[in-house]
């Protein structure tokens, strides 16, 4: 039995057009006459109590299955705790479906319980449509919105009058199937005129920033055996880097060649290349070539000489790796600094355990947390890459939900989960491991050196004093009592992470997700 809301029904029918079978549900008696249509229709439901968590949830299983997901939460202020899971989604270009239940309109400013102003709440980032008792347009072109712009968030509010618990609608209406068209992405944005000036380029390159899209790798594979364009790749693009963009990062270079770049995916971890073509851009040295699937025209290197072109990027890839005839290129040789501290040689051991792994034909997925393991992962190339995915939070590139994220991909797929969190990162987002239906492919390796290790290397800090107790979140908080309070399965190491203590935390037989806090 359904509820008595045919508002709701509608909702609940519309949904598959866009492939939707994910929602990741919250506690909340507003939105539960949403909740329970959507579990007799037959959704696949996810459990979260913390909204803000819940935003994030949804985003991992996002990567996992590879299809738009809800997140439904109540009324009132439990709507603003998805706005920085909004604002990730948005900067990724992530379908994402955030429905808000409401209360009825009349209501809002009157001093009634759980009510503030819900439409537009999520704005700029994901744009609302009401779908109330007496909307009967609208919600197709709303869904249109999940593939504009290579894709996007978009808000559902569902304002529901009480009573709430009628369940007494004994099937959905039948209705003909909506019909959500997608916007077909140019498969060949770089002209004839651009492919030349390519080819005629003294040191043309190929920057990729942040890419959750597996299309890059075949055209990836060939321009690498091009010599005549040297290929960037960062450590959450997706694609496997030959050590160059590390090698600059390590180094920190500050000095390029290039005449002409192409530029695809989002934000970057490393810094150090990014001023380099800024420098050389300033001097008027440097074309910069942007293509996207977006509308969105960020000039990231601040060149005078940029150029936008809207397509899919990795046909981009595909065009440019037709200039030259494949060859075998000298191999380029790193020069990294040696492993380090404790947080380094961690990372490094876990690589060698990861590889070992996906060797043995486990599939993995690794999640890094913002903001220092990434950096340290990349600077000295210590992951293995491209070998199985690798994923970080950087639409807006803060420490908030990589727990959640993680949490979710594991909640909706069998791999072998694996985050890589430092100990601000990991109590900030703590209430991820708030789920019962979290299962033992959940591993954490906590890094905890009892701050925000990543702020001991910002030149000039060190002066001020409120350097570490402040800004750098100095603290002597351990993980171990919330594992245990959450069901998690605790392991511990000081100093570094040993090899034994890594192959427990990857290998180990458990139900629950596998903490191994190392406290450096």
């Amino acid at each position: 039995m359904y509820s008595d809301k045919p508002h709701i029904h509608r909702l609940i029918t519309a949904l598959p057009a866009v492939g939707l079978r994910d929602v990741v549900v919250t506690a909340g008696s507003r939105n539960a006459p949403i909740v329970h249509d959507l579990h007799e229709a037959g959704y696949r439901l996810h459990p979260a109590i913390d909204e803000r968590s819940a935003g994030f949830m949804a985003i991992g299983i996002h990567l996992a299955v590879h299809a738009p997901v809800a997140v439904c939460v109540t009324s009132g202020s439990a709507l603003l705790a998805l706005l920085p899971a909004a604002a990730e989604a948005y900067y990724r270009g992530l379908p994402i479906v955030f429905v808000s239940a409401d209360r009825p309109a009349e209501w809002i400013d009157q001093l009634d319980g759980q009510t503030l102003p819900q439409t537009d709440a999520l704005l700029p980032y994901a744009p609302t449509y009401t779908l109330d008792s007496s909307a009967a347009t609208g919600l197709q072109e709303s869904l249109a919105l999940l593939y504009r712009d290579g894709g996007r968030p978009i808000h559902i509010n569902v304002p529901i009058a009480e009573p709430l618990f009628r369940f007494v609608t004994p099937g959905l209406p039948s209705a003909a199937p909506l019909v959500i068209p997608r916007p077909k992405v140019c498969d060949a944005p770089l002209t004839e005129a651009w492919l030349r000036r390519f080819a005629a380029a003294t040191s043309p390159a190929v920057v990729i920033g942040h890419s959750d899209a597996a299309d890059l790798r075949p055209a990836v594979a060939l321009l690498r055996q091009c010599p005549e364009v040297t290929v960037y790749a960062d450590i959450n693009s997706g694609v496997a880097d030959d050590g160059r963009y590390a090698d600059f990062e390590a180094n920190r270079r500050q000095e390029v060649t290039h005449d002409i770049v192409l530029h695809v995916g989002g934000a970057f971890v490393g810094k150090y290349l990014k001023l380099a073509l800024r420098a050389r851009a300033a001097a008027g040295l440097l074309t910069v070539v942007r293509v996207d699937a977006t509308e969105a025209c960020p000039n990231t290197f601040a060149a005078a000489d940029y150029h936008k072109l809207q397509g899919s990027p990795a046909a981009a890839l595909r065009q440019l790796s037709t200039l030259w005839s494949p060859s075998a290129p000298a191999p380029f040789v790193p020069h990294y600094a040696p492993v380090g501290d404790g947080f380094a040689r961690s990372l490094e051991r876990l690589g060698r355990g990861l590889a070992a792994l996906h060797a043995s034909g486990q599939p993995l997925a690794l999640f890094l947390a913002n903001s220092r393991a990434p950096r340290v992962a990349l600077n000295g190339n210590l992951l293995p890459r491209e070998a199985f995915p690798i994923y970080l939070n950087r639409g807006v590139n803060g420490i908030e939900g990589v727990s959640s994220t993680a949490a979710g991909y594991a909640l909706a797929s069998d791999d072998l989960t694996v985050l890589v969190t430092g100990d601000l990162s990991f109590f900030y987002d703590v209430n991820a491991l708030w789920n019962d239906r979290l299962r033992g492919n959940l591993r954490i390796l906590l890094l905890n050196d009892g701050r925000g290790g990543i702020f001991a290397s910002l030149p000039g800090l060190a002066d001020s004093p409120v350097g570490g107790d402040i800004v750098a979140g100095r603290h002597s908080a351990q993980a171990r009592g919330v594992a245990e309070s959450y069901g998690c399965r605790y392991l511990s190491a000081t100093g570094a992470a040993s090899e034994a203590a890594l192959h427990a935390l990857l290998t180990d037989d458990s139900t629950r997700p596998v903490l191994l806090e190392v406290l450096l």
